[in-house]
């Protein structure tokens, strides 16, 4: 099994890489059943571009198709799938970002009928306080609408 610091899994998240990369670890580990031994685990994140941006680099194309290709069995998603976090971004132009990211990586892993768990990334719905309550309320607002959806078919509840 390959071992990853936390330093090192923190590195590789704020790389130009796009922070793709497949991991196994024991399933033992966390006393499931299994037939396999191990637990395969792909996780992405810090996809996004500059802001605004509705299209991903060529690295986070060919990363996904990677993840598929290599049929984990968990794809995991620790945010910032969208390049919010601008307070001049339309909510049209936040809900456009959120259906690229739908088309372009979300649909290729339901797709391939594999789970997906995701956490929400500043830029996707940033927490950052004002004096009148959140700074990027419409980018939280944006991720709710793609979100609140689908969140049965992710089985979430």
């Amino acid at each position: 099994m390959n071992m990853l610091s936390r330093r090192s899994l923190f590195g590789l998240a704020g790389s130009g890489l796009t922070s793709l990369l497949f991991l196994e670890a024991s399933r033992h580990s966390f006393g499931a059943p299994s037939t396999r031994p191990d637990l395969r685990l792909g996780l992405f994140s810090d996809i996004n571009s500059s802001y605004g941006s509705t299209n991903y680099l060529d690295t986070v194309e060919a990363g996904i198709k990677f993840i598929l290709a290599s049929k984990p069995d968990q794809v995991i998603c620790a945010g910032d799938m969208i390049a919010g976090q601008k307070l001049s971004l339309s909510t049209a132009k936040l809900d456009t970002m959120w259906q690229s990211f739908n088309r372009q990586i979300l649909e290729p892993i339901r797709a391939a009928g594999l789970p997906f768990l995701f956490s929400l990334g500043n830029h996707d719905a940033s927490a950052s306080m004002g004096s009148n309550g959140y700074i990027f309320e419409a980018d939280r607002a944006a991720a709710n609408r793609f979100w609140q959806p689908r969140k049965h078919q992710l089985g979430l509840n």
